[in-house]
């Protein structure tokens, strides 16, 4: 492998015959190859006895390949240690980047299982980092506990990195997942689902069993299709109630979790697909969760302190904050996001612009959704924020009035429909 460490910037130690990562590379880069320990002597018969091995040209001790480098965690070297968080949480491998943070896939040593871990942005005399953790951070211990809010297990000040970090659980799937290809990111929950259920000690429960189950549900045969993606994709279309009662299913978790927010005096002003995860309950109840999560762009109105108005935000799921109109209607922000969100989910097509949202709000939603919901949809994402609906419990209240209405007249027409058959 020692091209690939070279492209990536390792470099060759001739006299000691040792790859080096150089000052300026990322160590998290080349994780896969970490292999010696910074050891204290009175430690060496500990290390020896876990199965490290001395290097006496070196004078180091390495952890050779078929052992976990992660349990030697204590005598890592200082460069490696900023990856280590409370003596608990490891960074295994950088995950995404956004304006304020990183965010990287980590293991709890404690409790065995994969979780986030964000590290705030550290920019010379910037305090973008350490405002956006004060933000997460007040806004998740306020909103602790709630189903729809991800919730925080760890935070604090790195004492090496001198970074601001904070510790969520793993999720794999997001919202932006959802809408780029349902059929693909439903598998892959039913996949996880399969694996939840049998960590009980008498369930063998299979994927081919579940899927069997689905089919027989809607009335489809398994053996018709040739991938699980297109016998979901079957199942999802025939199990459909209504485009728009299908998509409010969901869409009133995400409203549940930013009413709650609301109420509590905070407004997200960042939501979009890529910050709201789902996943499966940790209960025998069934059924998808949605987990809002980066509240580092948050705003707590009931505390008496000057919150910038953000300066950066995502085309085309949050409104512009330079609008003249925009910094005295924050209360909307929040909305015209969720509108957004729902334009995407209905019509499964991931946004890019502004331009966009018409667009497919007009030629492709509306003919699923009706007038009514159209014009609502079309009130909330408009980009001048003074018709929208007030914030997100007035629309929620709106919405839930509004798809009542709607799954009274499908009744009917179905009931008519059937009389008529008849």
């Amino acid at each position: 492998e020692h091209q690939d460490a070279k492209e990536m910037g390792a470099r060759w130690d001739k006299k000691n015959r040792i790859w080096y990562v150089p000052p300026g590379e990322d160590p998290l880069d080349f994780r896969k190859w970490w292999a010696f320990l910074q050891h204290r002597f009175e430690d060496k018969d500990k290390i020896k006895n876990m199965g490290a091995k001395w290097i006496p040209g070196l004078r180091k001790w390495m952890v050779p390949r078929d052992l976990d480098f992660d349990d030697f965690w204590q005598w890592w070297p200082k460069d490696l240690k900023q990856y280590i968080f409370n003596d608990r949480f490891i960074c295994q491998g950088y995950r995404t980047t956004g304006g304020q943070s990183e965010v990287f896939q980590g293991w709890d040593m404690e409790e065995t299982e994969f979780c986030a871990i964000k590290l705030f942005s550290k920019e010379h005399g910037s305090n973008i980092g350490k405002e956006a953790f004060e933000r997460e951070h007040n806004a998740l211990t306020v909103l602790a506990g709630h189903e729809s809010i991800l919730e925080e297990l760890d935070c604090g000040k790195h004492e090496l990195s001198d970074r601001f970090f904070s510790v969520t659980p793993w999720v794999k799937y997001t919202v932006t997942d959802l809408i780029k290809d349902p059929s693909g990111t439903v598998v892959s929950l039913f996949e996880d689902l399969v694996e939840i259920l049998n960590r009980e000690p008498d369930n063998n429960v299979t994927i081919a069993e579940v899927f069997e189950g689905l089919c027989e549900d809607v009335g489809i045969k398994s053996e018709s299709f040739d991938s699980k993606e297109e016998l979901v994709k079957a199942y999802l279309e025939k199990e459909a109630e209504d485009p728009w009662l299908d998509t409010w299913f969901d869409l009133e978790k995400i409203l549940n979790g930013l009413v709650y927010a609301f109420n509590k005096g905070i407004m997200h002003r960042d939501l979009k697909p890529d910050n709201i995860f789902l996943g499966w309950p940790d209960s025998e109840e069934l059924g998808l969760i949605f987990k809002i999560a980066d509240f580092g762009a948050s705003k707590n109105f009931k505390i008496k302190k000057k919150h910038t108005v953000v300066g950066f935000h995502s085309e085309p799921w949050n409104p512009n904050p330079h609008h003249p109109n925009e910094v005295n209607y924050q209360d909307t922000w929040d909305v015209f996001s969720v509108g957004v969100i729902a334009i995407s989910l209905i019509s499964e097509t991931y946004l890019e612009t502004y331009e966009d949202i018409k667009k497919v709000l007009d030629k492709k939603v509306q003919p699923m959704i009706g007038e009514k919901l159209h014009t609502y949809l079309s009130k909330a994402v408009s980009l001048d924020p003074v018709g929208r609906p007030a914030n997100v419990k007035v629309m929620r209240t709106e919405l839930r009035k509004l798809s009542k209405e709607r799954k009274e007249v499908l009744k009917k027409i179905k009931k008519k429909r059937k009389k008529n058959s008849k």
